[in-house]
């Protein structure tokens, strides 16, 4: 599957870099350098093709985030409540029918990823999707329609913050990413 414009101008894409880095010690790692650039520039030079809007979500180095020429959004909750609050500050801000979440710390997205991710869910007839790699589901490497953002708003609200619970009350679809070898850099010793 390659890029395809009718889907482009349908999505809204969010680089997801809002957490705390606890797992990479205290670092915002939306920010770590890889390869010359920071983790979100690599995401969002990623979307650029794929999606007619790009966001940020961050809730730190904000004005770090303005800086690479995009819109960030905020948590709309105090206290680092995960990548579905992230996935809620880009709903409620989104004029795009999908909203396509990509994590910094997710290497190895295809170029495709937005095509693959919307035509999945569209395919079943469902308002969500998520990649399903070789190794297992990415939750978070997702696409979500935009009528879920008041149910966003209801999981936080009842303290249900995993996105995979989220994903599956909705019925997401999986979308295929065998073909991808996806690495999960959430930790300093997996970007060597």
């Amino acid at each position: 599957m390659r890029p395809d414009p009718a889907i482009r101008d349908t999505v809204t894409a969010v680089v997801l870099a809002g957490g705390r880095g606890a797992r990479f010690g205290g670092a915002d790692k939306g920010l770590v350098e890889h390869h010359a650039r920071t983790l979100a520039e690599h995401q969002l030079a990623l979307l650029r093709a794929q999606a007619a809007r790009l966001l940020i979500s961050a809730n730190r180095h904000l004005e770090r985030y303005r800086s690479f020429g995009v819109d960030v959004v905020t948590d709309l909750h105090d206290g680092f409540q995960g990548p579905l609050a992230g996935m809620q500050a880009a709903a409620s801000t989104a004029s795009t029918p999908w909203i396509v979440c990509v994590p910094c710390d997710t290497l190895g997205v295809p170029d495709d990823a937005v095509a693959r991710l919307v035509t999945a869910a569209s395919d079943a007839g469902v308002p969500a999707a998520y990649a399903q790699a070789a190794d297992g589901p990415h939750y978070t490497l997702c696409a979500l329609h935009r009528s879920l953002a008041d149910s966003l708003k209801a999981a936080l609200l009842a303290g249900r913050r995993t996105v995979r619970d989220f994903l599956q009350a909705q019925r997401a679809a999986a979308a295929d990413f065998q073909d991808c070898v996806l690495i999960n850099a959430n930790r300093a010793e997996a970007l060597a």
